[in-house]
């Protein structure tokens, strides 16, 4: 049976993110992509109308279809229907305040010390001025703390306090804090784990058979993670007992029919799973382009919305599109940090298969630089105020090479005097004189030439 022409396309043909005035692109397998990234196992779904259009499993830890991935921030989107639901379920508005129900379990002036309202849609929205952006999870042996635990930034938690800022309120600031206090909430409220919760609200309605808020895995055929050429992470995987934010395990059919059953409960048909009063709620924008767990863009400003959400946890790397007008969406999960520029290659070459609605890629201009300049750009560097060599890089024809000292290579182009791009991820750095040394300026962070 005769591959579907799109997935031939994302497994041999891959678009990197930036293209070069007057070149041609070059064809990328997935192979290829993960073996320069250090990724080991990515999987692919897409749906179509509800149904499995095709899936694909990459790496030799890729295992196959109920194999298990780490969801990472992906998480809030499953998370936020379900806290939704609960709240639907229990007749409690999402803008009420949420203090109450939690004073006797802590002081409310510890966790909100300016005595502003706390809501479930400002908490979800990412509005509601909490602290604390991300997590770095729980490596094998160590204790993890309980969701009181991390709240109140005690109990073993490696983060700090989730704190209310007053002044933040209104505006979006990421925080996967105030994901873990409505977590709270949800299960002050309903008596119930996270994970028993989400299993009856949102994973069984759906039929994610696979999937589990629960902290450890619930089956041993699982993706582990990598820390790419640093090697496998210890234990397979840290543990998140910040679930909302952080803590789904799930495969990308499964995701897939979470993604369905979103889009057609927008339309106003709940049979997927989902109440589309709860659908609603947690696609009504609330600010920059982000309604409850989930992004809802136009892309191109042509009127067709997509949903979608990306994902970080250690090693994992994970993203999901959704366009709601097609009934179609794709799923791509990860094992290593190298997986940002594997999906983001199989996303951008899956919109242009399927002629969903992308952003065009910016077109470079490369420029010439002379066979001496660039050698003297050749080298070690090393962060400012540190010792150890972070980067070295060498010439490769009319571009530079880094290698770090993990083995992980890339290219950068040189597109002006000082300046280079990373074909791809896009990413700009500049390599100039100052002050007698050569500095590099990559992403914020200042590296000096050592020989120097």
């Amino acid at each position: 049976m005769a591959l579907p022409g799109e997935q031939v396309a994302i497994e041999t043909r891959l678009l990197r993110a930036a293209e070069f005035a007057g070149e041609d692109d070059p064809a990328f397998t997935i192979a290829q992509r993960m073996a320069s990234q250090g990724v080991s196992a990515v999987a692919v779904a897409v749906m179509r109308g509800g149904e499995t259009h095709w899936q694909g499993f990459y790496g030799a830890d890729s295992g196959g279809p109920d194999t298990l991935f780490q969801a990472a921030s992906m998480s809030k989107a499953v998370a936020s229907v379900g806290i939704a639901a609960l709240a639907r379920e229990r007749g409690f508005s999402l803008d009420a305040d949420i203090m109450p129900a939690l004073a006797g379990l802590l002081d409310p002036r510890a966790v909100n010390p300016g005595g502003v309202k706390v809501t479930l849609r400002g908490l979800l929205s990412h509005t509601n001025g909490a602290s604390v952006s991300g997590f770095p999870g729980y490596a094998e042996g160590e204790t993890v703390p309980t969701t009181l635990g991390v709240v109140l930034g005690a109990g073993g938690s490696n983060t700090g306090p989730v704190i209310i800022d007053p002044a933040q309120i209104g505006t979006f600031n990421y925080s996967g804090g105030g994901y873990t206090l409505a977590q709270l909430w949800a299960e002050t409220v309903s008596g119930e784990s996270f994970a028993a919760l989400m299993d009856r609200l949102v994973l069984r309605p759906i039929g994610m058979a696979h999937s589990s808020f629960a902290l450890q895995p619930p089956a041993a055929d699982v993706a582990r993670a990598q820390d790419g050429f640093d090697g496998p992470v210890p234990g397979g995987w840290n543990s998140y007992p910040e679930s909302a934010a952080a803590g789904l395990w799930t495969t990308p059919a499964d995701y897939g029919r979470f993604a369905h059953a979103l889009m057609r409960a927008a339309k106003g048909d709940g049979s997927a799973g989902i109440d589309p009063a709860v659908a609603a709620e947690v696609l009504r924008v609330v600010e920059d382009d982000y309604g409850l767990g989930v992004s809802v863009v136009d892309v191109g400003g042509k009127g067709e919305l997509r949903f979608s959400h990306s994902g970080g946890n250690r090693g994992y790397r994970t993203q999901f599109n959704a366009y709601p007008a097609r009934d179609e969406a794709i799923v791509v999960l990860t094992n290593a940090p190298g997986g940002w520029t594997v999906l983001g290659d199989i996303m951008r070459t899956a919109m242009r298969a399927y002629g969903w609605p992308h952003e065009p890629r910016e077109v470079k201009t490369r420029f010439a630089l002379s066979g001496d300049a660039l050698a003297r750009l050749a080298g070690d560097y090393v962060e400012q105020g540190k010792a150890e060599v972070a980067v070295s890089f060498s010439v490769d024809g009319a571009d530079l090479i880094g290698r770090t000292p993990n083995g992980y290579t890339f290219r950068m182009v040189p597109v002006g005097p000082e300046r280079f791009v990373d074909p791809d991820e896009g990413g700009e750095i500049t390599i100039r004189r100052e002050e007698g040394r050569t500095v590099m300026d990559s992403y914020g962070s200042i590296f000096v030439k050592s020989d120097e």
